[in-house]
């Protein structure tokens, strides 16, 4: 009954053939997506650290209470 369906120059095997090529494209396609993905959050989160570990540095070498609650803000938004 299937092969009623199937041209009669289109086999089984091809339609496998092909189904695995295409699911094996999208896989590819996929962890490129997600890998371009995971280094810009990477990068982001990097940027991130680094601001805040300078800010930190900077809080505790500062003497006036102002400042030092002005830096506390930066670590809260990098953190």
């Amino acid at each position: 009954m299937q092969k009623m369906f199937l041209p009669k120059t289109f086999t089984l095997s091809e339609l496998f053939r092909e189904n695995a090529s295409r699911f094996w494209e999208n896989q590819e396609t996929i962890l490129n997506n997600m890998q371009a993905f995971t280094n810009s959050w990477f990068e982001h989160r990097h940027k991130g650290t680094r601001s805040a570990q300078e800010a930190a540095q900077r809080m505790c070498g500062t003497e006036s209470l102002p400042e030092m609650v002005q830096l506390a803000g930066v670590l809260t938004i990098h953190c």
